[in-house]
């Protein structure tokens, strides 16, 4: 399904290959035909040959030690979601803003969790709640370069709440097994750009005090969440211990909406 950025958030006018274009329609078109483009950095990467003369690695030593599977979610589960929600922010493509799940959060959850424990059972998320509204996000520069933008998905309320009670299992899942590294920083509670920092100061310092060289190298990829390969992130999840079924529903959340 091809989502286009609502007109009322498009410039005046693009310029491609040094032509200017203009009107809505055209302009909304020339975007998502750019933003679509944002996710093929491995299209042109060969990949990777295995080492030859390596032995595999034993079932045992492979194996992780610890398993993840999507639990069905409680009335109360999404009842705590649905009181944290902000009224403010914008609805989906259903036209159901978060205001509405907020105030009618006693009346719905009941058959929100229904919904959501019917995805969970068959791995498969429904396709009204992929259909994302694109809007073009100006980050600085020229107003008619496409490459100055990035695209915001705005997802119907009712996915970003199922969003947020699989991440919550998720997240409980690699804290509880400390899964993840010491050193990653972001997106995490309690950490960011302060741990990540205090981090490389205190190396840099250790470094100096050791009278050893101290060199970074200091790297910024380009669209990055656009750019993540699914089936390398979908290998990640197999190998921290997610089971084949919970796999399934993150393969299937991830693929495009049927039109």
């Amino acid at each position: 399904m091809e989502n286009k950025p609502p007109s009322s958030h498009l410039p005046n006018s693009l310029v491609i290959e040094d032509t200017v274009v203009t009107g809505n329609e055209r302009i909304a078109e020339l975007f998502n035909q750019h933003f679509v483009k944002c996710g093929n950095l491995f299209d042109s990467i060969a990949p990777p040959k295995p080492p030859t003369n390596t032995p595999p690695p034993s079932p045992s030593s492979a194996a992780p030690r610890h398993s993840f599977c999507l639990q069905e979610v409680s009335e109360n589960d999404v009842l705590e979601v649905l009181s944290k929600l902000d009224p403010n922010k914008p609805a989906g493509l259903d036209g159901l803003d978060p205001f509405f799940f907020k105030v009618a959060a006693p009346i719905i959850a009941e058959a929100i969790s229904h919904l959501c424990n019917l995805s969970i059972q068959t791995a498969v998320l429904p396709s009204a709640w992929k259909a994302a509204l694109v809007q073009p996000l100006f980050k600085g520069g020229n107003h008619a370069d496409p490459n100055c933008y990035r695209p915001i998905s705005i997802l119907p309320c009712i996915a970003k709440v199922f969003e947020k009670l699989v991440c919550k299992q998720l997240t409980w899942f690699l804290k509880t097994y400390n899964i993840l590294s010491d050193m990653q920083s972001g997106f995490r509670a309690g950490h960011g750009c302060e741990t990540a920092t205090l981090k490389v100061l205190n190396d840099i310092i250790n470094a100096l005090d050791s009278r050893q060289y101290c060199a970074a190298i200091f790297i910024d990829l380009a669209k990055a969440f656009d750019t993540v390969d699914h089936q390398l992130l979908l290998g990640k999840l197999r190998s921290i211990g997610v089971t084949n079924q919970s796999i399934a529903w993150f393969e299937n959340y991830l693929s495009m909406p049927s039109v």
